[in-house]
């Protein structure tokens, strides 16, 4: 199901890291705080403490309280027209309609699987001026420009990005593990680039852990001057025999990885990170499948022979 524009909106602070800010003029800005601060409905996303998805809504007294209102409450404000947002010339930092928005404020919402359950989300809403571009013949302009950050959250955006590896983790060895948390932490701050670093040197270990076990572990500890010296394509190539299946299908992923590290800006990075975390997932969920039905062949082997073994004593 699509998710409403106040579940886009939500979304997109929801996973941006703490300090960053959007900024431009005052409609687009003040219309984002006040999607934000009134939204009335139910939404949809993962409950951190749940650890499963859960439907929040804004809590009774959340709705109600507004640090830009004092002591009256926004559905009547809004009738009244102290918060409504126009497109008069005139509307300023200085004119009380927007004076009121200007500080922090914080976006609640409570699970409605446990009660006790609740998603913090603090902001600050900001403005500064600059001077217009120099036009010949004109005085210079002012220009205000409205900026609104995300200083606070709770639970962090750590907790969101963790439940990625859910019944996951299992497929990888500890340094991988280790490797995988690194990244989605990384990310969780802001630090896209480093995120990309973490999920290649995952994948350089997977082609070594392949390499130990392909063709019986003959190469396990020795040179192997056709893989040492081949390139990442060829090393995959290789190591079809050992590697999930995705790897084998799609090895320029590996040049996408790289190229998130020498390359892309942190930007770049936070608009490919989804794609690269989701490959990852489908990595160890075929690993896990992997070892799933070998384990189920093992077993199946096992009763057969039993069974064989009784049936040969009746004989």
């Amino acid at each position: 199901m699509a998710k409403s524009d106040f579940g886009v909106l939500i979304e997109k602070w929801l996973n941006m890291p703490l300090y960053n800010a959007e900024s431009g003029e005052l409609k687009p800005i003040l219309d984002q705080v006040k999607r934000l601060t009134s939204f009335d409905g139910r939404h949809e996303t993962y409950c951190p403490r749940c650890k499963k998805d859960a439907i929040f809504l804004l809590p009774g007294d959340a709705k109600a309280a507004s640090w830009a209102l004092e002591d009256e409450n926004r559905e009547k404000a809004m009738e009244r027209g102290v918060v409504r947002l126009t497109d008069e010339p005139s509307m300023s930092a200085n004119d009380p309609r927007v004076r009121r928005w200007l500080g922090p404020f914080e976006v609640v919402m409570q699970c409605t699987r446990v009660e006790s359950h609740f998603v913090w989300l603090n902001f600050q809403l900001e403005v500064s001026t600059k001077l217009d571009k120099p036009t010949e013949g004109k005085l210079l302009k002012p220009i205000e420009i409205y900026r609104l950050t995300k200083y606070g959250q709770w639970p962090s955006l750590v907790d969101f990005h963790l439940h990625q590896m859910d019944g996951l983790a299992d497929a990888f060895s500890e340094v991988n593990v280790k490797e995988w948390k690194r990244s989605l932490m990384t990310q969780a701050h802001g630090f896209n680039v480093a995120a990309c670093v973490h999920l290649r040197r995952m994948f350089e270990s997977l082609l070594l852990e392949a390499r130990d076990s392909v063709d019986g572990g003959t190469h396990k500890d020795k040179e192997w001057p056709d893989f040492d010296g081949a390139p990442t394509p060829e090393r995959v190539r290789l190591l079809a025999s050992e590697l999930p299946p995705f790897i084998v299908e799609h090895p320029e992923l590996y040049g996408v990885l790289s190229k998130g590290v020498h390359q892309l800006t942190e930007q770049e990075c936070f608009r490919e990170l989804p794609v690269l975390q989701q490959c990852m997932r489908l990595i160890a969920e075929q690993r896990i499948d992997k070892r799933r039905r070998a384990k189920n062949e093992e077993e199946t082997k096992k009763l057969l022979a039993e069974a064989a073994s009784r049936l040969g004593r009746r004989s």
